[in-house]
């Protein structure tokens, strides 16, 4: 039996804790083996793309193919900033020392910084916010495997 626990998501964890409490209540001998997810592949990471071109095209009401660098950046940066308003992850955000002032702050951390975890985390978010626009955005390999593995 595998779980996949993710902070972000509440009932992940809560399954986990409950499956693990009616296993041991039972008395069943148990191997637990918990490892940290791994960091994302290609395939997570092209489709997190092509999200935010599908999105933005929407937005813009043109083809994907008419968007230009300036709104693909737009798009990511916006959907990143929305998405640490509305949950607050940390991993969202890098902490940066300015040069020339020493000045410290944050900044938005770029995708492919992100971990597997964190990753599909971010696109469960992304494809919950642009359903409530009206966009329907696929879940195709490994981020279709994953949430079918977290919805099981």
């Amino acid at each position: 039996m595998d779980f996949l626990v993710t902070p972000g998501s509440p009932d992940s964890v809560d399954e986990f804790v409950y499956k693990l409490e009616e296993m041991l209540k039972k008395g069943d001998q148990l191997k637990i083996t918990i490892k940290k997810f791994e960091h994302k592949t290609s395939s997570q990471r092209s489709l997190v793309h092509i999200w935010f071109r599908v999105f933005a095209a929407h937005k813009w009401n043109c083809k994907m193919s008419d968007l230009n660098s300036k709104q693909r950046k737009r798009i990511k940066n916006d959907f990143k900033r929305m998405a640490y308003a509305q949950n607050h992850w940390d991993f969202i955000l890098e902490p940066v020392t300015d040069v020339f002032t020493g000045q410290q702050g944050r900044e938005l951390r770029s995708i492919e910084e992100y971990d597997k975890g964190e990753l599909f985390m971010f696109m469960e978010w992304m494809q919950s916010y642009a359903a409530t626009e009206g966009v329907v955005l696929e879940a195709r390999g490994e981020f279709k495997q994953l949430k079918e593995q977290t919805n099981a």
